[in-house]
């Protein structure tokens, strides 16, 4: 691809300027397993979800949070993912792994 450049910071800038989350909502669920990032990558969704405007929520107990509904959602806030990088296990458990141990 000779000649092709990236998007321009300018490019950048307008395309995160447009952005609306207003009136729209993002749910985080995770189905609980260890992996690499996933704590970052769950802050990074939180955050621009806020930044743009969304409500944001997390979903406890995997799926059957989702299912059950109630107190196993819970709209998420910029603290509630202040310190996550320094959290060492995924903060949105799923019960179905019942071959890791969970501390209380």
């Amino acid at each position: 691809m000779a000649g092709a450049t990236g998007p321009k910071r300018q490019d950048t800038r307008k395309f995160f300027e447009n952005l609306s989350g207003a009136g729209k909502s993002i749910a985080v669920l995770t189905s609980g397993g260890d992996a690499q990032g996933m704590n970052g990558a769950v802050r990074a969704v939180v955050r621009m979800g806020i930044y743009v405007g969304a409500k944001v929520y997390f979903i406890h107990e995997g799926y059957q949070g989702m299912v059950d509904g109630g107190d196993y959602i819970k709209e998420a806030t910029w603290e509630s993912v202040s310190s996550v990088l320094q959290v060492v296990i995924v903060m949105l458990k799923d019960p179905a792994m019942t071959h890791l141990q969970w501390p209380n």
